[in-house]
């Protein structure tokens, strides 16, 4: 093949377009322009095609899908990206080849990394349940997983009974790419694993071929997607209330504004006037930080008080969503009466902006009521705040040295008793739909909610808006909330589901159930809930499936 580089002659130049990844519109608005420019367009690869047009991202992929039909492209043919025939038609003419526009060959080994013996003997005795298996954030096969959870979003937005099956199925099948310790070049190495289906391997084998995956692409242009995923990455909107928004025709969040907030929820018009803040991800110095900072107010209520960051940053991550922070203590039942001080203290230190207390709800009884798991997943029942933080812009970049840990807006070293107690009787009480809002005064309707956010973001601050979950767990059921809120999602929901099927327990986040003596196992260790399980220890780091 040729890396022509020269303009060429435009009466003698013909040009194929490799129809894979195109729309099949703009595939005929491409053809008739370069018609009414007076090129010449080629109907089929024929030995005098002099531009080989395609939206692949190497030679190879192209080689691979003329392959296919027993096809090669012409040796003195150029394989080009779809910028250089954008700039033909622009000019009218046959332009130059800019280096940027020349595909390049990426020759992909056909030998793997391991060979097929050792693959097929990988695939023999891969473990089937997620929570069986290590997964790390760094895998060997982003690319492929990366178009396999395009999938299986657009199936949760889809939200129905049908559509969760779906994406529970693309979520099992990007566990197991993420858990295979070589890198698939060919479905064929998957030959053998439950949970990669025939969709899935259609998918795989476009990407494999040609760098993506046209029904993902075609999902990721829809106006569709784009509005749900839009309107669900407002703080409490999920896909029910995001299509309710799409069918009143609101194409913007600033359409959400306008119309305020019909459900009166304190989350969406909080949501909608931080969705700046909100949707910047929290960085790992930040959420580390802040957790510092519940640390020593919550020693100063409760000595010798556990505190523990999970979520996506106990698994690795460098930034995530928001901050989860699950607390306790070595005395069950001294956590009582520690979550409302600490909002408190926290609120003293101007780093409450508003946010909802739950109580504890868990009783015995409701293990026994329902032993499937939702489409919603298993709610735990943990006394918990759920809300927003103010953190300090000097949480992005602070200056941390060896001996202190970083200040912030800290008038004493803890917040006296006496003002918790004040603080907490003025403000704070024990029902369960508690909205905390430190400046602004209590109304039963939903007027003051919606303006009142908006008034505080419009205002110049040196804070960001981020989201933080405070959850309280008794020392006895500690380290299953551990496990269960350090994730991920389908880690934890394989572990309940191989928990009932191959042992016929009750796993939840607040302890390992034997149904039938109706007893409890407890658990002095995260190694130990394992244990009971029947599971090799697994680290949080290794729990990204």
């Amino acid at each position: 093949m040729a890396e022509v580089t020269q303009a060429g002659d435009s009466k003698t130049a013909k040009v194929f377009i490799v129809p894979v990844k195109f729309q099949k519109k703009r595939l005929e608005d491409m053809k008739k322009s370069l018609s009414k420019k007076g090129l010449q367009y080629a109907d089929t690869l024929s030995p005098d095609v002099t531009h080989v047009v395609s939206e692949c991202e190497s030679v190879d992929q192209v080689e691979k899908y003329f392959a296919k039909s027993g096809q090669k492209i012409p040796e003195a043919a150029s394989v080009v990206s779809t910028q250089w025939l954008i700039d033909c038609l622009k000019a009218s003419k046959i332009v130059e080849i800019k280096s940027s526009q020349v595909l390049k060959e990426i020759k992909i080994s056909a030998k793997p990394e391991v060979s097929p013996a050792e693959e097929n003997e990988c695939n023999r005795n891969f473990p089937e349940w997620a929570c069986q298996r290590k997964a790390k954030l760094e895998h060997l096969n982003k690319k492929l997983t990366s178009a396999v959870e395009v999938l299986q979003e657009f199936a949760e937005l889809r939200d129905s009974n049908q559509d969760y099956s779906r994406a529970l199925a693309f979520r099992r099948a990007s566990s197991v790419l993420k858990s295979l310790p070589f890198q698939v070049q060919n479905v064929e190495q998957l030959k053998g694993l439950k949970d990669i289906g025939e969709h899935v391997k259609t998918v795989i084998s476009d990407v494999l071929d040609h760098g993506s995956s046209s029904e993902v692409e075609e999902i990721l242009k829809s106006e569709w997607f784009k509005k749900m995923k839009l309107f669900t990455s407002v703080f409490g909107i999920g896909p029910s209330t995001a299509k309710a928004w799409i069918e009143r025709g609101w194409e913007n969040l600033d359409d959400a504004q306008k119309d305020g907030c019909p459900s009166g929820d304190w989350r969406i018009a909080w949501g909608l006037a931080f969705f700046e803040d909100l949707n910047v991800p929290v960085g790992r110095i930040e959420a580390i930080a802040f957790s510092q900072i519940v640390q020593e107010e919550a020693e100063c209520i409760l000595p010798g008080v556990i505190t523990t960051l999970v979520g996506g940053f106990r698994r690795g991550k460098s930034q995530g969503h928001d901050v989860d922070i699950l607390l306790s203590h070595p005395t069950d039942g001294a956590e009582m009466g520690l979550l409302p001080k600490l909002i408190a203290a926290l609120g003293k230190r101007g780093l409450v902006l508003i946010g909802h207390k739950e109580k504890n709800s868990f009783r015995s009884d409701i293990l026994y009521q329902d032993f499937k798991l939702s489409a919603r997943g298993q709610l735990d029942h943990f006394e918990k705040w759920l809300g927003i933080c103010k953190f300090p812009k000097s949480f992005s970049t602070p200056k941390i040295s060896k001996k202190s840990k970083p200040e912030i807006n800290q008038p004493t070293p803890c917040t006296t008793d006496t003002d918790l107690k004040a603080t907490a009787d003025s403000s704070l009480d024990e029902s369960m739909n508690e909205l905390y809002e430190p400046k602004a005064k209590k109304t039963k309707g939903s007027e003051a909610i919606e303006l009142e956010p908006n008034r505080i973001s419009a205002a110049p601050r040196d804070w960001l808006a981020r989201r933080v979950d405070l959850i309280i767990a008794p020392k006895s059921q500690y380290y299953y909330a551990l496990v269960g809120w350090t994730g991920s999602k389908h880690f934890n929901r394989d572990a309940r589901l191989y928990a009932q099927k191959k042992l016929g327990l009750k796993l939840t986040s607040h302890g390992l159930f034997n149904l039938e003596k109706r007893e409890p196992l407890t658990a002095q260790s995260e190694e130990e809930v394992f244990s009971h399980l029947k599971l090799p220890y697994i680290d949080p780091a290794d729990r990204n499936c």
